[in-house]
């Protein structure tokens, strides 16, 4: 009983509680060990209780309609399922053990049937987990004034900066540029932490960077591993609540660095055993930033942000090729007639059709996985302009190699670190029905125009510099989220319903007199033109005149007019 109430009195929603009140929490756990791997819960089931981590990690998944995505990362002292104390519920999210894992299962009945042999302490336990909750929700308010009042619990902390004082809320972990920063650039209202992936990058650069500094010898081994910590939960989804710089800035993404410099050192000041601001133990520019500066840190999260993301985008895409090669099967009898210069040409399969958009779709695909190689060079160490001012000799080569190891990726080194302009790219899918291809086509529409922002922001850079890699990182976001959205949209909810009207088709094609370009063979250029020109003229059907005139028999043109015969090339009779 002490082991558990030991692992519960780790946990948020259980801190401060008396030893009384943790002891009936604990009669009603029960301990269980799992391998990695295994599933504790999924989305959409009804949740039973919660789940404490003793030992080791879970990873928390949410499928919004475009495949699971990474939430957050739980370690040991962690909870998952709180909210089932308050109220019956649904799963929000699905939990999978990334190792094996010791875990306290509390069942939602059972501790609440605990709980109600004292009033006092179910009033403490629930206060805490509505408390938990409310945090949260307010964590993700995106106004501007939610932002700020997400983390005012009525006290605040003073921090300067070269502009001076500024009262900073007590329970950010965020500081004193990063708020100057919220007032200073009220844009569009879309903060950093809508986009994980440049929060996580910004963390694992972070992260490289640290890891580099402590091998050179040039940061003290206890801050080293408290940066290498806080960056690690960031990495795995913490704390993204902190980050509520507008995505759209001056300084070139001086503040969103900011942002990041001051939320790591302030998460390593609790590790290591200080309280937020106390910057004389870890500072955000002298320990955190050590040896970078905006202009190496903000292009080389933007370049693996945009790997990150572009995963989700190709993985939709090819859903989407998948579900029109489906069709392209499905189709594969379907005559249709087909169509050059908005007139009829010659027949074809419906399936033919969808087979060429698949194609054409993983020409797409292709071009974007070559496009993704581009940015896996950085310009790490460069820092201001390139120089390596302020950074040791050794750092780029150093950083580099630790920030493959932080993120999995083949990184290399710019030959030359003055910093590239940035490229962008856009698709847009093709047109298939009134309904859906509409919303699609207006994301294309906002794409472009996106793109035409990144264009104009990559040929803004001046000297050694671009200050405009804010809106081009801002827009490059937002076009990649919206367009893997649009394209999930495409799939599931146009292309796998289609379905095709056979005897339409058909009548359509027999009707139409590009058809004449099939019997031509059989019956000559110059009997086919005079069918075609009578067929227009009068309206009655290519099929029906050629058979009032002898020119086939209904067998022969049956022939003729085959599916095979007109949608494949044949030896000519």
């Amino acid at each position: 009983m002490d082991a558990i109430t030991t692992v519960l009195r780790r946990c948020e929603i259980f801190s401060g509680l008396s030893d009384a009140d943790l002891s009936l929490i604990a009669r009603a756990a029960h301990r269980r060990e799992v391998p990695a791997g295994t599933r504790l819960f999924t989305q959409g089931e009804p949740r039973r209780g919660a789940v404490v981590i003793a030992e080791g990690r879970v990873e928390i998944t949410r499928d919004n309609g475009e495949g699971a995505e990474p939430v957050v990362i739980l370690g040991p002292g962690d909870v998952a399922g709180e909210q089932s104390f308050l109220a019956v519920s649904s799963h929000t999210a699905t939990g999978t053990t990334r190792t094996a894992a010791v875990l306290l299962d509390l069942d939602r009945d059972s501790v609440l049937q605990s709980l109600g042999q004292d009033g006092a302490a179910a009033i403490a336990v629930l206060s805490k987990v509505a408390n938990v909750l409310h945090q949260r929700l307010l964590y993700s308010a995106t106004p501007r004034t939610g932002r700020e009042q997400a983390y005012a619990s009525g006290h605040t902390r003073r921090e300067s900066d070269l502009i001076g004082p500024l009262e900073v809320p007590e329970g950010a972990l965020f500081g004193v540029q990063t708020l100057r920063a919220v007032h200073n650039f009220p844009i569009t209202g879309t903060p950093t932490s809508h986009f994980p992936a440049m929060i996580r990058a910004l963390a694992m650069v972070k992260q490289g960077a640290a890891r580099a500094n402590a091998r050179l010898g040039q940061l003290e081994q206890p801050i080293a591993q408290a940066i290498d910590t806080a960056c690690q939960e960031i990495i795995d989804g913490h704390w993204h609540g902190h980050f509520p710089t507008d995505m759209v800035q001056g300084g070139a993404g001086t503040s969103t660095n900011m942002n990041a410099n001051e939320v790591i050192a302030n998460r390593a000041l609790e590790l290591l055993g200080h309280k937020r601001g106390d910057y004389a133990f870890c500072h955000p520019n002298d320990h955190v930033n050590l040896g970078q500066s905006t202009n190496d840190v903000y292009p080389t999260a933007l370049r693996l942000s945009t790997i990150f993301m572009l995963k989700n985008l190709l993985e939709a895409m090819d859903r989407l090729k998948e579900a029109l090669h489906a069709k392209g099967r499905e189709f594969s009898d379907v005559i249709k007639m087909g169509r050059t210069q908005l007139q009829d040409a010659v027949p074809m399969t419906l399936g033919q059709e969808f087979e060429a958009y698949a194609v054409t779709t993983g020409e797409d695909i292709e071009r974007l996985r070559e496009t993704a190689r581009l940015f896996l060079e950085v310009n790490m160490g460069g820092t201001a302009i390139g120089t390596g001012i302020c950074a040791d000799p050794r750092y780029p080569e150093v950083v580099v190699e630790e920030l493959r190891k932080v993120t999995g990726l083949d990184i290399v080194l710019a030959a030359n670190l003055l910093p590239p302009m940035q490229p962008g790219s856009s698709i847009m899918p093709g047109k298939v029905n009134p309904v859906i291809p509409e919303v699609v086509n207006q994301v294309a529409y906002m794409v472009i125009g996106n793109d035409l922002t990144i264009t104009l922001a990559a040929e803004a850079g001046q000297l050694q510099l671009n200050v405009m890699e804010p809106i081009l990182a801002y827009s490059l976001a937002t076009s990649m989220r919206t367009l893997t959205s649009a394209v999930n949209v495409l799939t599931t909810k146009c292309i796998t319903g289609i379905t095709a009207n056979r005897e339409r088709c058909r009548d359509l094609v027999e009707h139409s007199i590009g058809i004449v370009t099939a019997v031509m063979p059989a019956i000559g250029y110059k009997r086919a033109t005079e069918v075609a020109k009578e067929a227009l003229e009068t309206g009655v059907p290519v099929r029906e005149l050629i058979l009032r005139k002898g020119y086939l028999t209904a067998a022969e043109l049956d022939e003729v007019l085959s599916l095979e015969a007109m949608t494949q090339p044949r030896p000519m009779r």
